[in-house]
């Protein structure tokens, strides 16, 4: 049966007889595996990356539970969503082809990963951590400058991906990537990492993808085409483990790097209290990607939703311009995070925008090991994967009215909006929450704080399809042919 054979994912209609997908029933699903597997890889490869779209219209049709492939269910209800995603030690999330700390498949595993990294992303670590932000704040800000001299257009796109990359590096390893000072270069390489995303379905589910993925490391590099996709990627991997490898060296003397007022995670990784097959070589190296990547795509995405939404609907921006005057009196200053922190509209306006960019495009599986759980009048057996996806969380009419329209002032409700945090999932919730959570914060409220105080923007070329999330390579991407956010600086 070709894949556009393949019948969709079936409805719950038989209640416990469809759910009986238990490791201990498996067997008795093997006349169903293989087309929905085929259907899936459909929505994920032929399609590209559109399945956890479409999962909205099987939702429509078939109900509020649905069986995605035959070992998983999917549920769309913001009410059921403590009910997978809590603090529970009998959730934990199925094996995939990475072992890392964000898709440890044991909930014990992941509790001790977790207290490891946890003293270096908490909001005091991040505090700390304010100056290395602000330096990278005041580079952006130069780069704008030089935009609005040349008169040629911005990509914010671009521009926010330099930030947060630069970032993430320097808190990583003690001094960046340096993304922001060669943009052009960079320009080319995050196209790289955009498509080389495109395959994160293959190599989450497929083992022999992950080793032909470790085997691609061992190429000559002067076999590749410069300046190709793979040409940059691999030249990614290679300064990446680089670093790796010169600060495990460096660890056996110092746990700080000289010039920085921080711990470096990378170079106090060989002395944390992690398993011993933790710190090896290959872990070691891809820990940093993970952490590299994770802190890179998701704000970017953020800060494109907000410049992109402001822009579009000025009088929003006028409110936002006339709260920062207020707060900064001096144009060109940077105020602290404490400080932004207490601007109203300033931190609604990042909550919409956080909401907008979801986040996980990709559904985010869980089984409870221990107890059979219950959604309405469906028993779900232990053992059964089911999960649900932020996008259809945080766009929930019931839940947030109209909610395809960017609109801050409904966390500017009072107690009303207090109650919507609990839907507000781009971070998702429980013990596997973002770890870079508070980090994502303060680049979102320096970073947006400062340029529409220090400058004024129009959008160049760009529409609303640069920013509505439609494909899954596991982080949200627009529809393919936009050229991002793009703006010119006033």
């Amino acid at each position: 049966m070709s894949a556009h054979d393949a019948g969709p994912p079936q409805p719950l209609c038989q209640k416990t007889t469809l759910l009986g997908i238990s490791e201990d029933h498996r067997d008795n699903l093997t006349h169903i595996h293989a087309q929905g597997v085929q259907y899936e890889v459909y929505w994920e490869v032929y399609r590209d990356g559109r399945f956890s779209e479409h999962i909205g219209q099987l939702h429509k049709q078939y109900g509020p539970i649905i069986r995605v492939n035959p070992n998983e269910l999917h549920i769309i209800d913001p009410e059921f969503h403590d009910q997978i995603y809590n603090f529970s030690p009998d959730i934990d999330r199925p094996p995939v082809t990475l072992d890392n700390l964000q898709f440890t498949p044991s909930s014990t595993l992941h509790r001790v990963r977790r207290k490891a990294f946890d003293p270096y992303f908490s909001k005091p670590a991040v505090l700390k951590l304010e100056s290395v932000v602000r330096s990278s704040v005041e580079e952006l800000c130069q780069r704008l400058s030089e935009y609005k001299t040349s008169g040629q257009p911005a990509s914010i796109s671009v521009l926010a991906r330099c930030l947060t990359s630069d970032l993430i590096t320097e808190y990583m390893f003690g001094s960046p990537y340096g993304h922001l000072t060669h943009i052009e270069g960079s320009e080319a390489f995050f196209r790289a990492q955009s498509a080389m995303s495109a395959s994160f379905f293959m190599w989450r589910e497929n083992r022999f993808v992950d080793r032909m993925v470790k085997m691609t490391r061992l190429i000559p590099m002067s076999m590749l085409s410069p300046g190709s996709n793979m040409h940059l990627m691999m030249q990614f991997m290679q300064n990446l483990m680089q670093r790796v490898e010169t600060i495990r060296e460096q660890s056996q003397s110092t746990s700080k790097a000289e010039g920085t007022g921080h711990k470096v995670l990378m170079e106090d990784y060989p002395h944390l209290d992690l398993p011993e097959k933790d710190k090896s070589l290959s872990v070691h190296f891809d820990t940093a990607g993970l952490f590299l990547t994770a802190g890179l795509e998701t704000t970017a995405f953020t800060i494109e939703q907000a410049v992109f939404h402001l822009l579009d609907q000025p009088a929003l921006l006028a409110k936002l311009q006339d709260e920062l005057s207020g707060a900064i009196p001096q144009p060109n200053k940077i105020a602290s995070w404490t400080e932004l922190e207490k601007l109203p509209y300033l931190s609604a306006v990042i909550q919409e925008s956080l909401r907008m960019s979801v986040g996980v495009m990709s559904r985010l599986p869980r089984k409870n090991t221990r107890h059979d759980m219950h959604y309405k009048e469906w028993v779900i057996p232990r053992n059964s994967y089911v999960g649900m996806s932020n996008r259809f969380t945080n766009y929930n009419a019931e839940v947030f009215p109209d909610p395809y329209t960017f609109n801050p002032d409904r966390w500017l409700q009072g107690n009303e909006s207090k109650k919507l945090e609990k839907y507000m999932v781009s971070f998702s919730k429980g013990s596997r929450r973002c770890i870079g959570m508070h980090l994502a914060y303060a680049e979102l409220y320096l970073m947006l704080a400062t340029m529409f105080r220090q400058f004024r923007f129009e959008l160049y070329e760009t529409t609303r399809k640069a920013v509505d999330p439609k494909i899954d390579y596991f982080v949200p991407k627009p529809e393919h042919g936009t050229m991002g956010v793009r703006v010119l600086v006033k």
